[in-house]
């Protein structure tokens, strides 16, 4: 017997009518084609059609991911600070992890007023709601760390599992690094984006089996390589260029990246063989079969996707890593889950929609921070529930009939079956991942909608230094010049990014201890380098450079100008080349 059947008569009645073609996104403007596979996805979660291009949906799930975000917020009671991706001027309270997960959020139980839009509703729910700091399910040791997967030793990391590590962002099994972005498995690294099992390796990008080497680009089973694109099995190669053994070691003596002046200049000098001499393969796709998208590794039938490793039948979907997920479309973040529809960070989750951060669940719609619940709508923070709406419980036909009301009442209102808006988001939108995986520009996070605000308000940037931040070309050019205990915490002002940093004591020991040169800029830019350095979840069409075949390529900021060959034509090329 159906659960909610006026809304499934409501639902139906949309659904038979809706035929392939082309729409206008709602928000951008922009042209879409929604065809029948498109169409299959709602009738499956038994949603409406959406108002929005599959690529601002993502964008609006991305407006609540982190991206680079790093803030100061405070106790609700005590004032005492607190570093959390939540900014402060977005109103939300945040509490310290341990102290959230203490809490049983039933407490703030209400009832549903159908004669207000329920979407606002929730929206109060929200902001009476505290939300942990840090979403640390998996408590880090000795480390500062959001999502943590398990970190130890490490500082400034996202949603990774890292071992005395520094500013790293979804990476897994990294140890003694700086700067890994998409990272598996690597050791006494600086700077590595999406690559694996990278040991003594500097500025590393697309890349794996590969050890002391230094700026290189897909490389496979590479060792002591100095400027590389495109090879396979090499040894002593300078800039692409195939040295003895012996002139190897003569110039890699000769250039010390200890020094800021020299690492730009070779980085300044890769950028150029980048350009002049080296391919692009359509994606880095590996071991998948009928699948579309980037970064996407052991996958099947998986459509316009983005990193994602073991998923099956997911489209328009990113992050899809750590355990294998399945039947999902328009998912972000996902771990471990099943037919989840419009959602971000899903972890261990089955039938989920229009959910933020939400872990251990089943039967979850437009809930937030929710763990290890069952058959729940509208609620925010509640763990270990079931048959709860805006956070009150109910007795299961109770629940099931106020559900009907609500889904039935929000079609009506046109707010059913789309996410939660981005101007509710509890970061920065214009820092959040929205731009930062999306690789959205200025017009695109306008029409976004999200709140303004100056984001050094409110104390976001923490106290402010009591003496006067030196400027960054102050910064010895030579790590071996840096006296550790005269520049750690020392504050340094970044005119590029506007906000001050100052160098921890254990990354200065960092850099001593690997010859790595001391940095001129905050952290958060570093991340954000890189990121727009590397393929973002935003494609467009491309001509294979050899035998014109059309081919869906992902956008890069950083390399608007590349050579692409398909896969077919890549293989060659590497035979011949690499």
């Amino acid at each position: 017997m159906a659960k909610t059947p006026n809304y499934d008569a409501k639902i139906k009645e949309v659904l038979d009518a809706v035929q392939p073609g082309e729409r206008t996104c709602a928000l951008t403007g922009e042209k879409w084609v929604m065809d029948q596979n498109e169409i299959d996805w709602y009738h499956k979660f038994n949603v409406p059609p959406s108002k929005m291009m599959p690529y601002t949906r993502a964008c609006l799930c991305f407006c609540w991911g982190s991206g680079c975000q790093w803030w100061w917020n405070k106790h609700p009671e005590t004032g005492k600070p607190i570093l959390s991706h939540i900014h402060p001027s977005t109103g939300y309270k945040v509490l310290p992890d341990k102290e959230w997960y203490d809490l049983d959020l039933s407490s703030q139980g209400r009832d549903v007023n159908f004669d207000q839009p329920i979407a606002e509703q929730l929206y109060q729910l929200f902001l009476d709601t505290p939300f942990p700091a840090q979403r640390n399910t998996t408590v880090p040791e000795r480390s500062i760390a959001i999502t943590s997967l398990g970190d130890i030793d490490s500082y400034f990391v996202l949603g990774s599992k890292s071992r005395n590590s520094f500013f790293s962002t979804t990476s897994t099994d990294i140890e003694s690094c700086s700067e890994c972005l998409h990272v598996h498995s690597a050791s006494n690294c600086l700077k590595v984006v999406h690559s694996s099992n990278i040991h003594n390796g500097v500025f590393v990008r697309e890349s794996s089996d590969c050890i002391d080497c230094a700026f290189v680009f897909d490389c496979r089973n590479c060792e002591h390589c100095f400027g590389a694109t495109n090879k396979r099995n090499k040894k002593y190669l300078w800039f692409n260029e195939q040295l003895s053994e012996e002139e190897y070691k003569k110039r890699r003596s000769e250039v010390s990246l200890s020094k800021r002046s020299v690492f730009k200049e070779m980085k300044d000098k890769f950028h150029q063989l980048m350009i002049n001499d080296t391919v692009w393969p359509e994606n880095f796709n590996e071991h998948v079969e009928n699948c579309s998208g980037e970064y996407l590794s052991d996958s099947t039938n998986c459509k316009r996707c983005f990193f994602a490793r073991n998923a099956i039948g997911c489209d328009e979907s990113s992050f899809l890593f750590h355990t294998g997920s399945e039947n999902s479309y328009c998912a972000h973040g996902v771990v471990g889950s099943s037919d989840v529809y419009y959602v971000i960070t899903s972890i261990n989750c089955h039938n989920v929609k229009f959910s933020i951060t939400c872990s251990n669940s089943q039967n979850l719609e437009y809930c937030t921070t929710c763990s290890n619940c069952e058959d729940c709508f509208g609620c925010v923070g509640l763990k270990h529930k079931r048959y709860h709406i805006f956070n009150k419980e109910y007795e299961p036909d109770e629940y099931y009939q106020l559900l009907d009301q609500i889904k039935s009442k929000m079609l009506e209102q046109g707010t059913y079956g789309e996410f939660l808006p981005s101007k509710w988001s509890y970061g920065y939108v214009p820092d959040s991942a929205a731009r930062v995986f999306m690789h959205g520009d200025d017009d695109l996070i306008d029409k976004l909608n999200a709140k303004k605000f100056n984001p050094k308000d409110d104390g976001a940037l923490g106290v402010q230094p009591e003496v006067e931040p030196v400027s960054t070309d102050q910064i010895p050019d030579d790590i071996n010049d840096v006296d550790v205990d005269q520049w750690a915490g020392k504050p340094i002002y970044d005119d590029r990014l506007g906000r001050p940093f100052a160098f921890l004591k254990p990354e200065l020991l960092f850099y001593k201890k690997h010859n790595f040169f001391p940095p001129d800029n905050h952290f958060i830019q570093r991340i954000l380098d890189m990121h727009f350095g590397s393929n973002g979840f935003s494609f467009s069409s491309a001509e294979c450079s050899e035998c014109n075949k059309e081919i869906m390529v992902a956008k890069n900021i950083e390399f608007t100008e590349r050579k692409f060959l398909c896969k077919p034509c890549y293989i060659k090329y590497l035979e011949q080349h690499g």
